[in-house]
């Protein structure tokens, strides 16, 4: 595990977790009828046809399941007898929609997207104490303040190359990761960070990467006069966990043992060289 590895799955993750997911409307012009068959397609993955079943509520639901079963939508509500409020699955990213389109029985209702909202991104940003801030509000800034070791490294010593003689050295280590949020409503977004850190998706995307959440600490309003200006900001530190491994040259010998000799006038016992 290295630093620019930790450093983007952290980035990737707060920008997402700070993203608004694409708001939009399906509205089909008249109730579905007997053989009516819908299909469509939600960022290339097409949804399993519905066919027509039972009535209008129940066919609506079951085309919300198969919608929602695309992995590209996050959510499908049924808002009304002929509509569908629906969220992207990936914040700041629009949903590409085609369709839906009903074919067969003795009429074919007509679908309408409309878009609510367009995705959107609030800017992420490293942490460095002499840059400048950005012009453009509201962001959040990520920084790496602290590392320590976890017990002692482990020297595997059966996996050590016998023509290098490099042996593979490690343990586990917690960092520190600080969040900082800035704009007109920071307490607001630290704690949409902070919620979803506690997300499966997000414990499992962390996971994947070898990293794991350990802990977190509160939000803070830490708002405060800066200037002629008043610095709306908010903050949390929370903890992740990783193995730390590296390649170390501990030489030929690992320890010398003395096992005893004699002298004209004593005798010297056992002992051990190194370690």
């Amino acid at each position: 595990m290295n630093e620019s590895e930790i450093k983007l799955t952290l980035f990737n993750w707060l920008s997402k977790a700070l993203g608004t997911r694409h708001a939009f409307t399906i509205t089909f012009d008249r109730d579905f009828v007997p053989s009516n068959s819908i299909s469509g397609s939600f960022d290339g993955q097409s949804i399993i046809s519905v066919v027509f079943t039972t009535d209008q509520l129940t066919t609506m639901r079951l085309l919300a399941r198969a919608i929602q079963g695309t992995g590209k939508v996050w959510e499908v509500d049924i808002t009304d007898t002929r509509k569908f409020t629906c969220y992207g699955y990936t914040p700041g990213v629009d949903v590409t929609i085609l369709g839906p389109t009903v074919t067969g029985g003795s009429v074919q209702p007509v679908a309408t997207v409309t878009t609510i909202t367009h995705a959107s991104l609030i800017p992420v940003y490293w942490e460095f104490q002499s840059a400048p801030r950005p012009g453009v509000y509201p962001y959040a800034t990520l920084r790496l303040d602290s590392m320590r070791k976890i017990g002692w490294d482990e020297v595997r010593i059966s996996e050590t190359d016998p023509y290098t003689l490099m042996t593979p050295v490690g343990g586990q280590r917690v960092m520190t990761v600080m969040c900082n949020f800035f704009g007109q409503y920071p307490m607001q977004l630290a704690q949409q960070a902070f919620t979803s850190l506690g997300l499966e998706t997000v414990k499992n995307y962390f996971s994947t990467r070898d990293l794991s959440i350990l802990d977190r600490l509160a939000v803070t309003n830490i708002s405060s006069p800066l200037e002629t200006e008043f610095d709306l900001r908010a903050s949390f530190d929370f903890y992740v966990g990783f193995a730390d491994n590296q390649l170390d040259d501990i030489g030929i010998i690992e320890r010398t043992v003395i096992d005893g000799t004699v002298n004209e006038t004593r005798s010297v016992p056992p002992f051990i060289v190194g370690n």
